[in-house]
């Protein structure tokens, strides 16, 4: 599991919550390719990811991540 915030106390409490489940990897708000690496997707999966959240941000008006490698781009 990524989990991918630009709040410290976040980041703070997933490096916690890691000593309890070691697979969780929390990542900084600029990340997106470092987390999907993480992840070990493969190149639909990123395709669809990228769909995913584009779709997510346009559904809530929010324009926060960052897509490169993760649109296949």
């Amino acid at each position: 599991m990524a989990i991918i915030t630009n709040s410290w106390v976040m980041q703070g409490a997933g490096i916690a919550v890691r000593w309890f489940n070691p697979s969780l990897k929390v990542f900084g708000a600029g990340a997106l390719d470092s987390a999907i690496e993480y992840l070990g997707l493969t190149t639909w999966e990123r395709v669809e990811s990228a769909r995913s959240i584009k779709e997510l941000e346009k559904a809530l008006g929010l324009d926060v991540v960052q897509l490169s490698k993760a649109s296949g781009s």
